[in-house]
C-alpha cells in the first residue's frame, strides 16, 4: 500500500482517481490545486510516494507542483495528467511536465487500470531505486 497525492481542481477527476486507487489497495489524499497540495505536503506525517497532478488549475497549477516536487528533500513520484493536447505551434503541457520532472504523463480521460498500472510500475521504480547501494564517496 502507499500514500498517494491526487491534485485536481475537478472533484469528479480526484473522486475518480480514489476510487481506483483505493480500490488497488492504496491510500489517497486530495488536494484542490497547486497550493492546496503544497499544504498538504508540507503537512504529511507520513512520506507521500506518489503525486498525481493536473496541469491547468487555478491557484497554482500541475508544472508548479512538478516543479517543486524536484527540490523536496523527499520526492515523490510524479504523474501529470491533462485533457488538454498539442497547441498549434506543437507545445504540449505533458511534455513540459516531463521536461520539470514528471515520472510520466497520462491524458484524460484515462481507464482505472492504467492509471494503477502506472502508480504500480512507479512504486516498483522506487523500490528497485531504494534496493541500489549507494555509489562510494570520492575522497582526494
Amino acid at each position: 500500500m502507499a500514500l498517494i497525492l491526487a491534485v485536481d481542481d475537478d472533484p469528479l477527476v480526484r473522486d475518480a482517481i480514489a476510487r481506483y486507487l483505493e480500490r488497488d489497495g492504496h491510500a489517497v489524499l486530495h488536494a484542490t490545486d497547486g497550493e492546496d497540495a503544497a499544504r498538504v505536503l508540507a503537512g504529511s506525517a507520513t512520506r507521500i510516494d506518489v503525486v498525481i497532478t493536473d496541469i491547468f488549475m487555478p491557484q497554482r497549477d500541475g508544472l508548479e507542483v512538478v516543479r517543486s516536487l524536484q527540490r523536496a528533500k523527499q520526492r515523490p513520484k510524479v504523474i501529470a495528467i491533462t485533457g488538454a493536447g498539442a497547441s498549434a505551434h506543437g507545445w504540449s503541457p505533458l511534455t513540459a511536465a516531463a521536461a520539470l520532472g514528471a515520472n510520466t504523463v497520462l491524458v484524460k480521460p484515462f481507464k482505472g487500470e492504467d492509471l494503477c498500472r502506472l502508480v504500480s510500475d512507479l512504486l516498483d521504480q522506487a523500490a528497485d531505486e531504494a534496493d541500489e547501494p549507494a555509489e562510494p564517496s570520492s575522497q582526494a
